[in-house]
């Protein structure tokens, strides 16, 4: 058997360090250009009953439970201030940066410790704990509410940026005339963020939007217009396999309407107006799998102006099909704003940490 050497050590240690950074939500960048004002007023979600004093509660059941609010424990309660505030460009590490500063510090520690009897043991330490960092589980357990504290974003302190692992897109941006790309309707159909996480048993998603939840639509100029499918597409093979359904269809709406909060598997969308973002509702015969295990879409914490949804969805609803590589896309009619989220392949870590230990050998090889 062959002896396995420092170097070769080494070069394990840059795989695990890259390779668990990407193996559960990592950390990705996003942009924020817009405020939010509002004030805390009423948790109660919209889809509670009036009147009942049951806020409901997240008990964690799988299925079946779309309303409610939740206080119990992971709900961090008060303390978001009011008032407005300007959002600057954030952004968390990427994980191919978090993986090259993992092989670096690889890399220095055999460097140092070249001399030394203890460097095999010590990197071997290394190599364990980046094991042990893999099958950690990075996702806390979001309370489904509609508020983002938990999240750590706190657009009404101008701050988007969410907790580190966690993917997300922000843009809060309307233009001129309403424009916010590449159609124009103003604030109702800003597409402002979206956020995705998930743990060992679920995956976890919160859009915040200005497009309103009536229940039936909103009617602009004399034309209808419907929230779209959250269009999910594991594998990132250009194919959106699966939809969760948010409602809200406005009467003339045309595309596959199923249950408030069912996730389907679906193998035709209906597209927007605008290729850039499409799709925007599911179509044709969509098979349901089962049902959100708690969804909200309220605008009970941020304001009448945006409007959050969140969700929190079993990963064994999708079976084989789960892939921590993902893109998850979400739109209004007619696609005047669209957003996406896409987790990159942990393989970029890869080949960082390969680069910095062929970096390191070239190195030593010219001393």
């Amino acid at each position: 058997m062959r002896k396995i050497t420092p170097t070769i050590l080494l070069v394990l240690t840059a795989f695990v360090l890259s390779g668990c950074i990407g193996a559960g939500g990592g950390g990705s960048g996003g942009t924020n250009v817009a405020s939010l004002s509002g004030t805390e007023d009423s948790f109660l979600d919209f889809y509670s009953s009036p009147g009942s004093g049951d806020d409901g509660g997240d008990d964690g059941s799988d299925e079946g439970d779309l309303g409610g609010t939740d206080p119990g424990p992971g709900d961090l309660g008060g303390g978001d201030d009011d008032g407005d505030s300007e959002a600057e460009g954030h952004h968390n590490p990427e994980p191919a940066s978090l993986a090259l500063m993992g092989a670096g510090l690889a890399a220095l520690l055999g460097k140092k410790l070249r001399r030394s009897k203890m460097k095999t043991k010590i990197l071997m330490m290394i190599l364990a704990a980046g094991f042990i960092m893999m099958s950690a589980n990075p996702a806390q357990a979001y309370v489904i509410n509609g508020r983002l504290l938990d999240w750590g974003v706190r657009p009404l302190m101008g701050d988007w940026t969410p907790n580190a692992g966690v993917w997300y897109s922000a843009e809060d941006y309307v233009g001129p005339g309403g424009f916010v790309d590449p159609g124009y309707g103003g604030q109702q159909f800003d597409a402002e963020a979206l956020y995705v996480d998930w743990d060992d048993t679920n995956l976890y998603l919160a859009l915040v939007t200005g497009f309103p939840n009536t229940g039936n639509g909103i009617t602009v100029d004399k034309v209808d217009f419907s929230a779209g499918d959250i269009a999910i597409d594991f594998g990132i093979d250009g194919n959106y396999d699966y939809a969760l359904e948010l409602g809200n269809h406005a009467d003339n709406y045309w595309g596959y309407e199923g249950d408030f909060g069912g996730v389907y598997k679906v193998s035709e969308w209906c597209d927007s107006f605008y290729p850039e973002t499409s799709p925007l509702f599911m179509a044709g015969a969509p098979v349901k799998i089962g049902n959100a295990g708690k969804l909200v879409y309220n605008d009970d914490y941020y304001g009448s102006d945006h409007w959050v949804v969140e969700a929190r969805i079993r990963r064994s609803l999708f079976g084989a099909d789960w892939n921590p590589l993902m893109s998850i896309h979400w739109t209004q009619s007619c696609g005047n704003d669209g957003i996406d989220v896409t987790t990159p392949e942990p393989v970029s870590g890869l080949l960082f940490g390969l680069g910095a230990i062929g970096a390191l050998l070239r190195f030593r090889k010219k001393k």
